[in-house]
């Protein structure tokens, strides 16, 4: 009984109707949410690493012109 009432919020949550929403597609739902949820996740942690990358390689070129010019 818990299990279905849990799967009556998470329908209500995603704006769906639950009488018309079987425990079988709240799951689905809920298990799309994840998947895509964590591959935006990974897709912004490697554009993180590359912004970071990208910084410090200007660092070192301002670090290497100021060098040059004192």
């Amino acid at each position: 009984m818990l299990q279905g009432r849990n799967a009556d919020a998470l329908a209500l949550y995603f704006g769906e109707d639950p009488s018309r929403c079987p425990f079988e597609q709240a799951t689905l739902t809920l298990f799309n949410f994840v998947r895509l949820f964590n591959k935006c996740h990974e897709e912004n942690l490697k554009q993180a690493e590359l912004e970071r990358k990208k910084a410090e390689k200007e660092a070192q070129m301002e670090k290497a012109g100021a060098k040059k010019s004192g």
